[in-house]
């Protein structure tokens, strides 16, 4: 048998760093066409895994005293993106090392390789990229092309993310959602990161909730920021807050 006595709990707990808004900066940080520092107060597997990731694809990352130093570098010859068992990380860089790199090898561990990657794949395919097999382990190669992307959105926000976040280095872009787009607040946080680091993205919305539509034009690229705070995790602060 066990006892719970109810209590009033009290004080102040530090919020850990939202995962999600530091891939994105991360990796916007990794693009942009100057060095940038970002407040992290600690980080995490998944995180670890896009900053090891954009090293591999040529950025210089340094995580020191809370604060990550991110200095774009020239692109490798042969880009390598290693996601661990990070489905985030492997989702948004497969477009953007595609974008930058013609030539990059994607590895993965524990169930990762069983995650799936359509449409994103189908979309990359037809606009340019080769897959040495669908499922990573596996090469990428060829540079991603921009234009017009279409894919469902009811599998996952974080191919439209990816697609967002490649844009810039491709040229006009335009993602559309041909289905009612899920977890749409995941790609408004990736619009919101990319308008912060110089990136503004036309959105449009249909009365029908179909053929959502994300738009960057020719000519942006990604700006480095100094001092960028990395917001709390809200969903994780949630837990406390009932208490």
């Amino acid at each position: 048998m066990h006892s719970v006595t109810n209590a009033i709990p009290t004080g102040t707990i530090a919020s850990i760093p939202a995962k999600a808004h530091a891939h994105r900066a991360l990796i916007c940080a990794a693009l942009a066409n100057s060095p940038s520092t970002i407040l992290l107060s600690r980080t995490s597997k998944d995180i670890d895994a896009t900053m090891d990731s954009l090293r591999g694809l040529g950025a210089h990352v340094v995580y020191e005293n809370k604060v990550v130093t991110v200095t774009p570098g020239p692109v490798p010859t042969k880009g390598n993106v290693v996601p661990h068992e990070s489905g985030t990380t492997l989702r948004l860089l497969l477009p953007v090392a595609a974008s930058i790199c013609n030539d990059v090898d994607v590895d993965a561990k524990g169930r990762l390789p069983d995650r799936p990657l359509e449409p994103m794949l189908s979309e990359m395919k037809a606009h340019g990229v080769t897959f040495s097999q669908d499922k990573p382990p596996f090469t990428m190669t060829g540079r991603l092309q921009g234009g017009n992307f279409s894919m469902v959105g009811d599998v996952s926000s974080q191919f439209f993310s990816g697609l967002l976040l490649a844009a810039p280095q491709i040229g006009l872009s335009t993602i559309t959602a041909t289905t009612p787009l899920q977890s749409s607040d995941y790609v408004t946080l990736t619009t919101e990161t990319m308008r912060d680091f110089g990136v503004e993205v036309e959105h449009t919305l249909p009365d029908t909730n179909i053929n959502e539509a994300f738009t960057v034009p020719f000519g942006a690229s990604f700006i480095g920021r100094d001092n960028y705070q990395i917001e709390g995790d809200w969903s994780n602060a949630a837990i406390w807050m009932v208490a």
